[in-house]
């Protein structure tokens, strides 16, 4: 019998080493910190288990945990920015849910929703040069939505800020097109109309018509 041993590769382990090594290219490609990528890391392995049970590709899973880690360190990150970076068909829509699911699974405590949203609506006001007649109502639908005590966890910070000045901006009769805005906050026109639809009733509660 011979002595010599053979080593085999384990699949799964070569599997997590590629997952880390494009969750170490996508940071780089960001330009994020040692301590952001570390924390995402931390993130995607409390997930993955969970989550590619679930049917949820590892690479949206990497997207979301990094999302996670800039959130936290408020750094803004959109998931459109995120999906245009990694590539390889993860969708703007897949990285959401995978973010949402995360959140409500690892019970991951994230910065006030709200007061994020008040921030980027100046950031993109700031970013874009324009709409800053438009700022103040903005952040007027902002507060009758923490008023009425809606929740906005598990929603995209940026999304919700952007649709909150395209509201302003159409009733204030000051130009603004959704691609402009969305491309701004980092999302796609879809989801800023999505997120319109749900601020749209909140208009009234600001006294404005």
């Amino acid at each position: 019998m011979s002595g010599t041993s053979h080593t085999r590769s384990n699949p799964e382990s070569s599997k997590s080493s590629k997952t880390f090594a494009e969750l170490d290219q996508l940071s780089s490609k960001l330009g994020l910190d040692e301590s952001t990528r570390d924390e995402a890391r931390s993130i995607y392995i409390r997930a993955i288990s969970i989550l590619v049970a679930r049917g949820m590709h590892p690479l949206t899973i990497v997207a979301a945990s990094i999302y996670i880690a800039c959130r936290e360190r408020n750094i803004h990150i959109g998931f459109k920015q995120l999906a245009k970076v990694l590539r390889s068909g993860v969708s703007v829509r897949s990285i959401g849910r995978c973010y949402r699911l995360l959140v409500l699974n690892l019970h991951i405590p994230l910065p006030d929703s709200l007061t994020e949203s008040e921030n980027y609506v100046i950031k993109i006001a700031q970013k874009t040069g324009k709409f800053q007649d438009a700022v103040g109502l903005a952040l007027r639908v902002l507060e009758s939505q923490r008023n009425r005590g809606d929740c906005t966890t598990g929603k995209d910070s940026a999304g919700v800020a952007a649709a909150a000045l395209y509201i302003a901006c159409m009733n204030l009769g000051e130009e603004a097109t959704q691609d402009e805005l969305a491309d701004a906050a980092g999302i796609s026109p879809v989801a800023l109309r999505h997120s319109a639809k749900s601020l749209l009733p909140l208009l009234n509660m600001t006294g404005q018509k």
